[in-house]
């Protein structure tokens, strides 16, 4: 493997193939290597770097306490003993911010956050060969050196559907507010809006475990199961899904929902369409249940027909700078 090749791949010139993959596995070494060219590369770009403030406190302290005790100042000195002393105490100075910065250079981390804005769904592909799709809202944030800690971690907020390559070496962490997702390989989604109260994950194939922030294992998930976790009380249930795949149909543009509140339902309305906002004026109505389908590429309204005719919602639409309003009475 050429450096050549992994800076062309660094600057997004040339695409992931498995003759990286391979190298970055080979050894810890090399992961180093390409931690470095990384770091070099974003610092000829003018990338700032997210270095965290209490390492490089540690690491200044450290070396300081390193530093040998400085002799007794006598009066009177001439100019030959003053510049004598100086001389060695620039060169430790010297020393200390040569190796201080070496150190800060080796233990930081760059990032890259990939966001879905609000009407969009967003694909990523990240290093190791996994494929995610983002939902409108949502963000993805994982360290550029990808198998940093000898795992794959990537850092959501919001809902994701994810195809994780296989690799029982490094397993794959989803980290979100409140629960993480280990995984080696398989297909699930997760549905992790800091809004919202609970987690949610689906899986759809392979098997799954997941673990609170404290690190306790809640559950190993088979196919076709669906947990929820909510960190308020620390609780959560475990349960069977029919047709577990329509839990992940959003990322085809196509949501469909059992009994769902209308609360709910407006709020996945307003991430899907930005223009658009539910206005519920009566609170006994949050609650209401609903069953139907939206799909993104048709118009909001023919979606709210359809509900009003299924049960005996009355609505209203108006245009207001710009925001559509949909209000229930």
């Amino acid at each position: 493997m050429t450096e050549e090749k992994l800076l062309k791949y660094i600057a997004d010139e040339v695409p992931f193939d498995q003759e990286i993959s391979d190298w970055l596995r080979a050894s810890a070494s090399n992961e180093k290597r390409f931690s470095e060219l990384k770091i070099a590369y974003a610092l000829s770009q003018g990338q700032q770097q997210r270095m965290d403030e209490a390492v490089l406190q540690q690491q200044f302290d450290r070396l300081m306490e390193k530093r040998p005790q400085q002799p007794q100042i006598q009066p009177f000195w001439s100019v030959g003993r003053v510049a004598a002393v100086l001389v060695p105490v620039f060169c430790l100075l010297g020393m200390l911010a040569w190796q201080l910065m070496g150190n800060i250079q080796q233990q930081a981390v760059l990032y890259s956050e990939i966001f879905a804005e609000p009407g969009q769904i967003v694909s990523v592909k990240l290093p190791d060969g996994s494929t995610v799709r983002l939902n409108s809202g949502s963000s993805l944030k994982y360290a550029n050196d990808f198998f940093h800690n000898n795992e794959r971690r990537v850092h959501l907020s919001g809902e994701a559907y994810f195809d994780v390559a296989k690799d029982k070496k490094h397993q794959f962490v989803v980290d979100t507010k409140s629960a993480d997702m280990v995984v080696y390989g398989t297909t699930f989604n997760v549905d992790a809006y800091e809004s919202d109260r609970e987690v949610i994950t689906t899986l759809i194939t392979g098997s799954l475990g997941v673990k609170d922030k404290s690190g306790h294992q809640l559950a190993v998930l088979k196919p076709a199961e669906q947990l929820k976790f909510s960190p308020d009380d620390r609780k959560y249930s475990l349960r069977k899904v029919s047709e577990a795949q329509r839990f992940a149909q959003w990322k085809e543009g196509v949501v469909s929902f059992r009994k769902e509140s209308l609360s709910n339902i407006g709020e996945l309305v307003e991430r899907w369409y930005p223009d658009v906002k539910f206005v519920i004026q009566d609170d006994a109505l949050n609650d209401k249940q609903i069953t139907g389908t939206i799909v993104k590429s048709k118009p909001i309204d023919q979606f709210v027909k359809a509900i009003s005719l299924s049960t005996d919602l009355k609505y209203e639409i108006k245009n207001k700078k710009g925001v559509t309003l949909i209000i229930f009475e």
